[in-house]
């Protein structure tokens, strides 16, 4: 994978290491629980393996937050702080990924993010990743803002995470903030988040896609509740293009 810190899952076989799935792994998930350090299980440490969660300087805690209907899975990294040039932490950063993309693939963010000196919180959106549902399902949009209410309130007294709290959001993730910021500003209350930075926010659909009116919107949902992923040329390094494509399980 060269400059890039993800396996090849061949690898972890040779390692008698089990190869993520999403059919298997969530299985082993475990409630969140930040009073304890967290040991990973075999399945775990083979998922950690393969993304390069193993390579950062941190503390790391994994597990699922239980939902009405589904078990979502989320990660917080704590930075060793002297692996940086901080003698504290700065603040906390929620990172919120992309459509049918999962927090896996941005170690390099989670990496950056700690030798900033930012704990970080990441977790995967329904349906994605290891997070239970079935693969981009077609909700309402004020779905994704419940579970970022549901998983404020179970971590919003955690010692891991000290503010200010900061998000980061990846086209979906960047339009639940977007979503978050105008709900919290027509209430008049303060959001959660003192500033956010949004990567190619999803604003609105393309008008070439079926979803653009309503009209081909409700028709659709009558025949389709998924929309397959597309890959397309949206980043500049060729080697986790190749590896999203070709490689992540």
């Amino acid at each position: 994978m060269s400059d890039l810190p993800f396996l090849n899952p061949s690898i972890l076989k040779q390692l008698d290491l089990p190869v993520p799935s999403r059919d298997t792994t969530p299985q082993i998930l475990q409630p969140l629980n930040l009073n304890r350090a967290f040991e990973p299980s075999v399945e775990l440490q083979a998922y950690r393996q393969l993304y390069g969660f193993h390579l950062l300087d941190c503390e790391h805690w994994q597990g699922y937050v239980q939902m009405p209907l589904f078990k979502l899975h989320v990660q917080i990294f704590q930075p060793d702080l002297t692996k940086t040039k901080f003698d504290k932490i700065q603040g906390t950063v929620f990172l919120l990924h992309g459509y049918l993309e999962h927090s896996g693939i941005y170690q390099p963010i989670v990496k950056e993010l700690l030798e900033q000196g930012f704990s970080v919180l990441t977790y995967d959106l329904p349906g994605h990743g290891l997070s239970n549902g079935s693969p981009a399902n077609i909700q309402n949009f004020d779905h994704y803002q419940q579970v970022l209410h549901a998983v404020y309130q179970y971590v919003k007294n955690a010692d891991q995470l000290p503010k200010p709290w900061l998000g980061i959001g990846q086209s979906t993730g960047g339009a639940i903030w977007m979503h978050h910021l105008l709900e919290f500003a027509q209430r008049r209350e303060n959001p959660f988040v003192e500033r956010v930075l949004l990567l190619s926010p999803l604003i609105r659909p393309a008008k070439s896609a079926w979803w653009h009116n309503s009209v081909g919107l409700g028709i659709i949902r009558r025949i389709k509740r998924e929309v397959p992923r597309h890959f397309r040329r949206n980043n500049h390094n060729p080697e986790f293009l190749r590896f999203v494509r070709l490689k992540d399980p």
